[in-house]
């Protein structure tokens, strides 16, 4: 725009000079024709008013034409159009000059002129003729031609034309460089608010301005509230894409990459930056890929389970969805395995409930029918299936309260207005409590350490402490020892319960707190262990923030360590 208003200025000056150069070439020739009659008419007074009767015009031509230079040539006629005299011709051989303009002018009106150019000296003269009595006096000069006048001329013209085109050019560019700098200005400013730097456009010094910068901070203030309140929803949009636990991935119709979240790229392991890349050479899976196009294909949502190796097996749901205005599909990923954990747990548990449950049960049977179809008739033999019968019932008694215990445990939220607990005094109620028991094998019941307290229910620990010394009491060998230890380690409060029996199997170490397990399934039945006990010891230390140690060697012993934290 700039560059056009200069173009345009520059010729508009240029055609003004142009036209002003003519005009004044003009008006300075009229002056110089002007200066050149006032000359002659001068000249020729002067002359008639000098001249002597005695002399001959031819005489008094001759001798004036040559004092008045500048070419002046001075001729005498009769009122009949006879030369009389001439400064430059010989009269006597002249024509008629009665039809001359100028003198025919001045035979009607005493005074005549004309611009005639002249074949003889090859230049525009001009003649004036004025009537003097009986006689007609003409004065000529000759004129500078366009050529030579233009010549003397011109160049000032075009130097001051140069000059004043110059001087225009600089003064426009100046212009329109104060012009144009409050819309730079306002550029700038309009930049810095697009770029949140600013929020609203200074009132312009030009009052010309003052409508469009109202306009404008009308219209910047109307896209900075659409612009927050976009970026608004996109923050929400993201901070839930970002931190939802299923993962999230956006495909375009290629299946090319259009978004994704953190918990996608680490149930497929996969790489971060995703975005653009097609999905099909990312998860090289034939049921992924084929569910992909069941669904764009066919324009419904596909559910689908998927079994995955990454550090450990996972198991991973996948809902694919096809979206209408993009012709893509977005999947999400949610991580099942703790869910398909707990169904297998679930049925372990049902199954072994059910086992537990069905080998007492069928025992008490047989020995009932035994006994009520009269095959047991000694008294001896009753005595010993009645103990059998005792036995098994006690099992059962056992198993359901455990079952019962764990079940209130697991829907036990985090406890409150927990009172304190002194470890080391529940111990010593546990140890009190199986003396007589463990004695009965030889083995003996240590108790040492200090009192520190932590916050919980006395009966939970008390039944964590019992789990553990009847567990070691039960695997431990004849004549053996079970030594408890309570202190303070690492600023937690910690329990200790170390035997010196069978040992667990490190391959075994790892699944000793799932319910039912058993190391040695034979010793556990006979010694009426119902396979829980553990399990309800992780339960408990759970529920009060409690981290369980192990550590154990075949045939050497097991030492169990459970830290908590310690009552303010």
């Amino acid at each position: 725009m700039r560059k056009r208003i200069i173009l345009f200025c520059t010729v508009l000056t240029f055609a003004a000079l142009a036209i002003s150069g003519a005009i004044a070439l003009f008006a300075v020739e009229q002056r110089y024709l002007k200066e050149a009659r006032s000359f002659l008419i001068g000249s020729m007074e002067a002359v008639m008013s000098s001249g002597d009767s005695a002399v001959s015009f031819d005489t008094i031509a001759r001798e004036k034409a040559g004092a008045l230079k500048n070419g002046v040539r001075i001729t005498f006629i009769d009122l009949d159009g006879v030369v009389l005299g001439d400064s430059e011709a010989d009269y006597r051989t002249m024509p008629d000059h009665a039809g001359r303009a100028e003198v025919a002018e001045a035979l009607r009106t005493g005074f005549g002129e004309e611009i005639r150019h002249s074949d003889t000296v090859g230049v525009d003269l001009l003649y004036v003729a004025k009537k003097y009595g009986d006689v007609i006096a003409r004065f000529a000069m000759p004129l500078k031609n366009e050529q030579i006048f233009a010549a003397d001329i011109l160049p000032s013209i075009i130097i001051a034309s140069i000059l004043s085109l110059i001087a225009a050019v600089i003064a426009v560019n100046l212009l329109m460089k104060r012009i144009l700098k409050p819309f730079y200005e306002l550029q700038k400013v309009l930049s810095e608010v697009l770029g949140g730097k600013r929020t609203k456009i200074p009132e312009s010094e030009y009052a010309e301005l003052s409508p469009v910068v109202e306009g404008l901070n009308e219209m910047t203030g109307r896209i900075d509230t659409y612009v927050k309140s976009i970026r608004q929803q996109t923050e929400k949009i993201d901070n839930i894409i970002r931190y939802m636990q299923e993962g999230m991935i956006l495909l375009d119709e290629d299946l090319h990459v259009l978004l994704s979240n953190e918990a996608a790229h680490e149930l497929f392991g996969l790489e971060s930056d995703l975005n653009g890349k097609n999905f099909l050479h990312l998860v090289r899976n034939k049921e992924v890929i084929s569910s992909l196009h069941a669904a764009v294909r066919e324009q419904k949502p596909i559910v689908l389970d998927l079994k995955k190796k990454l550090s450990e097996m996972r198991y991973l749901r996948i809902f694919i969805s096809p979206v209408q205005k993009s012709a893509g599909a977005i999947m999400l990923v949610s991580d099942i395995t703790e869910l398909k954990r707990a169904e297998n747990v679930r049925r372990e548990f049902t199954a072994n409930v059910s086992h537990e449950l069905k080998t007492p049960l069928t025992t008490i049977k047989g020995f009932a029918e035994l006994m009520s179809e009269g095959m047991v008739k000694d008294e001896r033999s009753i005595n010993k299936y009645a103990m059998l019968i005792r036995f098994e019932v006690e099992r059962l008694i056992n198993l359901i309260n455990d079952i019962l215990r764990i079940a209130e445990l697991e829907e036990t939220s985090i406890p409150v207005n927990l009172e304190e607990v002194d470890l080391k005094e529940v111990a010593e109620d546990v140890r009190s409590l199986l003396t007589e028991e463990a004695s009965k094998r030889g083995i003996r019941i240590k108790l040492q350490g200090e009192s520190v307290k932590i916050s919980a229910f006395r009966d939970s620990i008390k039944q964590l402490i019992l789990n553990l010394v009847d567990n070691a009491i039960k695997y431990n060998r004849d004549k053996g020892t079970v030594d408890i230890t309570v202190g303070r380690k690492g600023g937690k409060a910690f329990i200790a319960v170390e035997d010196t029996g069978i040992g667990i199997p490190k391959e075994h170490q790892q699944r000793i707190f799932e319910r039912f397990y058993r190391v040695d399934k034979a010793r556990s039945k006979k010694t009426g262990g119902t396979g829980l006990g553990l399990s309800i010891v992780k339960h408990i230390a759970g529920l009060y923030k409690g981290e369980i140690k192990l550590t154990s060697e075949i045939e050497e012993g097991t030492k169990f360590t459970i830290l908590f934290p310690i009552a303010h």
